[in-house]
């Protein structure tokens, strides 16, 4: 399973506390905030991006009310005019390199925030194009169904690239990110129960962490999603669950 798939795990166990479920909301109200300005206004069946990013506040439990509210902010006039996205690309120990997406309204605060979490953890800042050549843009749709032959036959007639059975239940389905909403539509069609889906950066290589690289890393992933800047953080490794379950995240 890839890195980014790992993470949102340790991530959801790491959510209990009202703090960081306040950050979590904090983020997924940000993200729906800017997609209203940018995907196309406040109604989900004409922007994409709002639906996505509604699809994932409400996977992370952030209650409606936060919802209607950052909707409400992305078609008033308030900061959400100077938010910015931005993608940075990232050395860290053992190999590991990360694509790190953030939403900002203030470019210098970020980038001196990553750096310092960064160094102090063993890893740099990279120039642009020496880690994005090592992953490929995708879009990712958890499913709730385990039943692999119509997960299999509903993503294959929807032009979907490959499935994942996940640890736990249900599938990951894979597809090139301009068909995301066609492949998503279709599996709802079909009943399958989509519990997400986003576009993410899949690496093609994968580096397997053992106990000791994996609680490097972690710690350093840790730390930059408490920044507040920090929207989502992909990388090429994997933790297998025997060293997750050694681990205590």
């Amino acid at each position: 399973m890839a890195g980014h798939n790992k993470w949102s795990k340790i991530k959801h166990k790491k959510a209990k506390t009202d703090a960081q479920k306040g950050k979590v909301f904090s983020k997924m109200g940000r993200e729906i905030t800017v997609a209203v300005r940018m995907g196309g206004g406040g109604d989900e069946s004409n922007n994409f991006r709002l639906r996505l990013a509604v699809q994932l506040a409400k996977a992370s439990n952030v209650p409606n009310e936060i919802i209607k509210r950052a909707i409400q902010r992305g078609l008033g006039a308030d900061d959400g005019d100077q938010l910015q996205e931005k993608l940075f690309e990232a050395y860290a120990p053992h190999g590991v390199a990360l694509m790190i997406e953030t939403l900002s309204d203030n470019n210098n605060r970020t980038v001196a925030n990553l750096k310092m979490i960064l160094n102090k953890n063993g890893g740099s800042l990279a120039t642009k194009g020496a880690v994005a050549y090592q992953f490929k843009r995708m879009g990712a749709i958890e499913v709730e169904s385990t039943q692999y032959d119509a997960v299999l036959a509903s993503a294959l007639a929807s032009d979907a690239d490959d499935i994942e059975p996940i640890a736990g239940g249900g599938h990951m389905v894979r597809c090139q990110p301009e068909d995301l909403a066609t492949v998503q539509a279709a599996l709802d069609a079909d009943g399958l129960g989509c519990q997400s889906a986003q576009l993410v950066y899949e690496a093609d290589t994968l580096i397997v962490l053992d106990v000791d690289q994996a609680g490097t890393i972690i710690k350093m992933l840790d730390q930059l999603d408490d920044d507040d800047d920090v929207q989502r953080v992909h990388g090429n490794y994997v933790i297998p669950d025997s060293v997750l379950e050694q681990l205590d995240v």
